[in-house]
């Protein structure tokens, strides 16, 4: 919308300077005329145009013609100048000008009014500013009504509606290709991005907003178009067993359905959840997939963290918002795997566990050389040992089934 106002702007604001000459008669005669456009309409800026046609003729017959030439209008141009020379046998002279806007088709769609329009050049001095409507006399120029076919109606903030209106003749007869201008009376409600298109767009205060629509030849109609807010959505709500996991060991995730109020909503067909991790690397769940059965309220499944550090873990179904929570693992992991301790050596701080398991399928132990301080006895395959580390030192252990197996724990202060 705004561009075609401007290039309306353009030419309502261009003066029409006729400087005159007698090129063929024994005296030459220089005379002066300003023309200014003005549109009739508030609302003709829906209609697109690219050059202006101006005609001149003596009024005095036989009505010679003595210009008829064309103006184009860029697309990026702020004016356009409508200086002219045209032959004169006197130095005052009455000729009829006729001035039309001329669309990309060849179709004319303003003109002045009268039309054409009498006009007197003369010479010297400044010239009087002759002003005259531009009326348009494009498609639908002749209707008598336009009627929104919409009914009052409501729209969400934010979202967009496409209205419809059409033109009548005189006969009750619709004139397809009419420009209509649609504005709002309630920006902060519903708003208007584009006059030429039949959108309105829901705004950011609930309630009720006129919606216009209004033919260039003045006649118009209304609609009742209400912004409501989005409904509140359900959401998920997750909870892990400890925010503060130890590395390696395995925690229960929760994840309940709540209706928008945030109270625990039981569910009337299963709802199927999906579980991601800030770090797919080193979590593990016991399904990232999980559903809430059909009367149920919560879901669980297990999770663990196989290295020290921070974590979220964000739970999404269709239909509910999203949520998250997050951990920050402490401690180490070692994993027997190939008759190895992996990593060999680990580092950790008073305070925190190690967490052995097993993956090979033959047991393992992991028992302190000195003491032994600890001895896990035999692990079978899959399960898991942990310790927790009290005091800073540094401790040696191996596998008592497999010697070859050894592994250090350093524990700082």
């Amino acid at each position: 919308m705004k561009r075609w106002l401007w290039r309306a702007c353009a030419v309502a604001v261009g003066l029409l300077g006729l400087n005159c000459t007698d090129s063929t008669g024994p005296r030459s005669f220089a005379g002066r005329l300003a023309f200014a456009p003005a549109f009739a309409s508030s609302t003709a800026g829906i209609v697109d145009f690219d050059r202006a046609r101006i005609t001149v003729v003596q009024a005095a017959p036989p009505n010679a013609e003595v210009l008829d030439t064309i103006v184009a209008i860029p697309p990026t141009a702020d004016s356009i100048d409508l200086s002219l020379s045209i032959p004169m046998s006197s130095s005052k002279e009455d000729m009829l000008l006729y001035l039309r806007l001329v669309n990309a088709a060849g179709d004319t769609v303003f003109q002045n009014s009268p039309y054409p329009q009498q006009v007197t050049v003369t010479t010297g001095g400044v010239p009087t500013i002759v002003a005259a409507p531009i009326v348009y006399v494009g498609v639908g120029y002749d209707a008598v009504a336009v009627t929104i076919a919409t009914p009052d109606t409501s729209v969400l903030f934010g979202d967009t509606l496409r209205l419809t209106a059409t033109a009548w003749n005189a006969q009750g007869k619709p004139i397809p290709g009419t420009p209509v201008a649609w504005r709002s009376l309630d920006s902060l409600r519903v708003k208007v991005p584009d006059a030429a298109v039949a959108i309105v767009v829901g705004g950011t205060q609930r309630g009720p907003a006129k919606i216009i629509a209004e033919l260039l030849t003045g006649q118009a109609d209304t609609i009742v178009v209400t912004a409501v807010p989005l409904p509140a959505q359900p959401k998920l709500q997750l909870s892990l067993q400890s925010s503060t996991p130890n590395v390696g060991q395995k925690y229960l995730l929760f994840v309940q359905p709540l209706d928008s109020l945030g109270t625990s909503r039981v569910v009337s067909t299963p709802l199927t959840i999906t579980l991601v991790s800030g770090d797919p690397t080193h979590t593990t769940f016991d399904s990232a997939t999980i559903t809430v059965p059909t009367n149920g309220n919560i879901v669980q499944t297990g999770v663990t963290f196989a290295q020290a550090g921070s974590y979220t873990i964000t739970g999404s179904a269709t239909g509910y918002a999203s949520d998250n929570v997050s951990a920050t693992a402490s401690g180490a992991l070692v994993q027997m795997s190939g008759t190895n301790f992996v990593p060999q050596t680990v580092t950790i701080n008073a305070g925190q566990y190690v967490t052995w398991r097993n993956l090979d399928p033959v047991s393992h132990t992991t028992t302190e050389d000195s003491g032994p301080i600890w001895n896990s006895g035999l692990i079978a395959t899959g399960n898991t040992y942990q310790r927790l580390f009290g005091t800073a030192g540094t401790f040696t252990y191996h596998c008592t089934v497999h010697p070859g197996m050894t592994g250090t724990v350093i524990v700082q202060p």
